[in-house]
């Protein structure tokens, strides 16, 4: 399965590249006339930094190859999304795969030429892009000055719109107003405090706490240097998403959100085989006798009522 995903974001990228040529900002299949880059970008982000887990764990070369073959592949279409919120999650992303690698040297040595080789060659662009979010473009209303710098109307309205949650949220500060209560905002944390509260935003931080520690949990405990490799990848991306989410809904997004917990539960399970708490092959779930369902299970429901387990 884990393969099966790999594949998946090697082929959605080759079909993003293919949109270059036509110079748009580059989106993934099945997204309208439109597209959604900042989507493509926070998928491709955390796809990466599974392929550059696996690569800084690989034992060799020979056999790492794959990896830094499959990096390159999705990095190509992932800086033609123009997402500043994904170039700000790599950033993140980056550090944590050296600082818990094993192979420290190494591991600083391939994000750095990777990291070189994206500047270097960067298109034009996606230099434009980030310029163009720090000054790089002609006064207009609404642009607003951070630290002596003029931010682009896309990024000071977002400033703006935060700036208006933190006036709004103390009338309902512990419940929020409800889940699309407040009207659209493009970044989640904000979005979670006035649709959700102090009690909601707690309960977000803490989901974040709880995926990084069982991704070191998970890491910790690893045998083999795939493992270790998807669990490291996981964590990063962790790391990378939580930046990510700092512009966008990251986390509420089914396109980002569907790999993402699939490998919350291949590094949980991973866990849970090696030290020993399941087995391979156990049947993780006991299915309840018949005769101890409630009504609506018996046939309705349940898949299996009236079935032997073999």
């Amino acid at each position: 399965m884990v393969w099966v995903a790999l594949l998946t974001a090697f082929l959605v990228s080759l079909y993003a590249t293919a949109q270059i040529p036509q110079g748009i900002r580059v989106s993934a299949p099945f997204e309208g006339e439109t597209g959604e880059p900042n989507t493509l970008g926070g998928y491709l982000l955390f796809m990466i930094a599974i392929f550059g887990g696996l690569l800084v764990t690989s034992p060799s070369l020979r056999k790492g190859y794959r990896y830094a073959l499959g990096i390159a592949v999705l990095g190509v279409p992932f800086l033609f999304t123009l997402s500043r919120a994904s170039y700000l999650g790599a950033l993140f992303v980056a550090p944590v795969l050296v600082a818990l690698s094993r192979r420290k040297i190494i591991a600083a040595f391939t994000v750095v030429s990777f990291l070189l080789i994206l500047l270097l060659f960067a298109p034009s662009s996606v230099i434009e892009r980030v310029d163009y979010t720090i000054g790089g473009q002609r006064r207009q209303a609404g642009q607003m000055m951070v630290g002596g710098l003029r931010l682009d109307t896309s990024t000071s309205a977002r400033l703006q719109s935060y700036s208006d949650v933190l006036r709004d949220f103390p009338q309902q500060p512990l419940l929020g107003y409800g889940v699309t209560g407040y009207g659209f905002l493009d970044g989640q944390y904000p979005r979670v405090l006035i649709e959700m509260g102090l009690l909601g935003l707690a309960a977000f931080l803490w989901l974040l706490y709880s995926l990084v520690k069982q991704g070191w949990d998970s890491y910790r405990s690893a045998m083999g240097e795939w493992e270790r490799g998807v669990c490291l990848g996981f964590l990063a991306g962790v790391v990378g998403l939580a930046m990510h989410a700092t512009a966008g809904n990251t986390f509420i997004i089914v396109r980002i959100m569907e790999p993402f917990w699939f490998f919350a539960g291949v590094i949980v399970l991973l866990h849970l085989f090696n030290t020993g708490q399941i087995e391979e092959g156990q049947e993780v779930l006991e299915e309840i006798p018949i005769e101890e369902r409630p009504p609506v299970a018996q046939g309705l429901i349940h898949p299996l009522s009236g079935q032997e387990r073999r």
